[in-house]
């Protein structure tokens, strides 16, 4: 029978992976809980920014747990980090599923060396992201928590940073950067408010974004002519700082820059120079290059930015249905050799492994 450990943190807790597992009644086996340790999800931003940026080797390994996974086949994870070490000691190891989009905690050169799977979930939070970039957009634009903020402090203001140019959303152009799942319902909802919609991906057919309604562009392009920038691309080692001091200074004056995505995505001394300078119009943030956002940071300084606290994906139904498209997803690559969300597919190729699922069959 085959042995699955899922080890959980302060946002998808073991009790709720395990609750889920009995739930769904798809991927059978014997399931076991353990917890990376870490209980304090401001302590869980600050890991997760480090090993993001430096891998996950970067951060303390929870070694506690190889006790309890030393035979397991699958090994279950949301944020806790599965370095090189931690793969050294789980020998019986054939499958990791990590119940998020982002694998930034798992090694996966090394999965692949030792010939184990990692699956991921895309889209489990498409929606919640979507919606809350269109939210960032409507609440920089029209000052809507510097209004709020201010109130707070009994004052009835009326003029902002962005007041001579702050306006609808009709009309105006985005740029989206990366038309992935997110990229697209964004572009979708936003078609709504009447926009034209520019979009830069290189890896995205040009025939799918032309029939949505949207036009392809280059990079350089989009930063020049969007009124919003918004980003949608995964943090690769060719994306990181994409969006480089270059293509700010490219942005109109009165152009407005979002980021739900990664913030290793932007040269963030390029973006707090330009809003210091108030060359651009503003910005909102939902994702920081250390968090949770230190108190000593300059972008706290600024009275032409929105600061979120990497809410984006943040919805109760989000993290349930991770957890039942992952075990959905390993299900249904045990029992038909789907590979839906296999981030490694060469290791699949491996004798050795085509040799166990044979013997699961």
């Amino acid at each position: 029978m085959l042995k699955i450990v899922g080890v959980g943190d302060p946002v998808i807790p073991e009790d709720t992976m395990e609750e889920i597992f009995r739930q769904q009644n798809r991927l059978r086996g014997q399931f076991q809980k353990a917890s990376w340790g870490v209980r304090d999800p401001g302590q869980l931003q600050y890991l997760r920014s480090i090993y993001e940026e430096k891998g996950p080797a970067a951060v303390p390994p929870p070694r506690h747990i190889l006790e309890q996974a030393t035979d397991a086949q699958i090994l279950v994870v949301h944020f806790t980090p599965v370095s090189e070490e931690i793969l050294a000691g789980l020998p019986a190891l054939k499958i990791i599923g990590v119940a998020r989009a982002g694998v930034e905690n798992i090694d996966v050169a090394a999965a692949e060396r030792s010939g184990i799977l990692v699956f991921n979930v895309t889209g489990r939070n498409a929606e919640a992201v979507s919606d809350f970039t269109i939210g960032l957009m409507l609440a920089e634009s029209r000052n809507i928590t510097r209004s709020h903020a201010a109130l707070l402090q009994g004052n009835w203001r009326k003029e902002f940073v962005n007041t001579p140019y702050s306006g609808v959303l009709r009309g105006k152009t985005v740029g989206l950067v990366g038309y992935g799942q997110i990229g697209r319902l964004a572009a979708r909802k936003l078609k709504g408010f009447g926009m034209r919609i520019l979009v830069y991906d290189p890896y995205a057919p040009a025939a799918g974004i032309l029939e949505d309604g949207c036009e392809t562009t280059g990079l350089r392009e989009l930063f020049r002519q969007s009124d919003f920038i918004s980003l949608h691309a995964r943090l690769t080692a060719e994306t990181r700082q994409l969006v480089s001091a270059e293509l700010i200074r490219d942005m109109k004056p009165s152009a407005y820059f979002i980021n739900t995505a990664r913030a290793g995505l932007v040269d963030h001394g390029a973006l707090i120079a330009a809003l210091q300078q108030k060359r651009i119009g503003g910005a909102a943030l939902d994702v920081y290059e250390l968090e949770p956002l230190p108190a000593d940071s300059p972008l706290l300084k600024l009275d032409n930015i929105t600061l979120t606290s990497h809410l984006a994906g943040v919805t109760q139904d989000t993290y349930r249905l991770s957890m039942e498209l992952l075990y959905q997803n390993l299900a249904d690559f045990l029992a038909n050799g789907r590979q839906d969300n296999l981030v490694n597919p060469a290791a699949a190729e491996r004798p050795d492994l085509q040799d166990w699922l044979a013997a699961q069959g």
